[in-house]
């Protein structure tokens, strides 16, 4: 995987059973390696970027069982909105912040699963 970094747990919560979950990041440092070819490479970044973002499910919907004996798992879900904020500052100068209005959720799901040994 590229472009991927350990967070500490606190970074995640979730309401399964409410379809409510959040996901938020401050000040995360992301190397600018501009392509697929030259992160592999090793080059050097084309610039530091640092990273602030909150993704939220929202939830809303109602609680479904799911249960899948062919594919070995199931479970609980919950479809809803989700949305997504995000600040991006680059120490070449560059600076974005995305807008939340007018976002458009096509699929959003919070699961509590259970698979393998644990699926019964």
């Amino acid at each position: 995987m590229f472009w991927t970094n350990r967070l500490h747990p606190d970074n995640v919560s979730a309401d399964p059973a409410r379809g409510r979950a959040s996901f938020v990041v401050a000040d995360v440092i992301l190397p600018d390696f501009h392509d697929t070819i030259s992160a592999l490479e090793r080059k050097p970044p084309v610039a530091i970027g640092t990273l602030t973002m909150k993704v939220r499910w929202h939830g809303g919907g109602k609680l479904e069982r799911v249960d899948d004996d062919a594919n070995d798992f199931g479970g609980t879900v919950v479809r809803g909105p989700a949305s997504v904020w995000f600040h991006v500052d680059s120490d070449d100068g560059f600076s974005y912040t995305s807008d939340t209005h007018g976002q458009k959720t096509v699929a959003a799901e919070v699961w509590r699963e259970r698979n393998g040994v644990f699926h019964s």
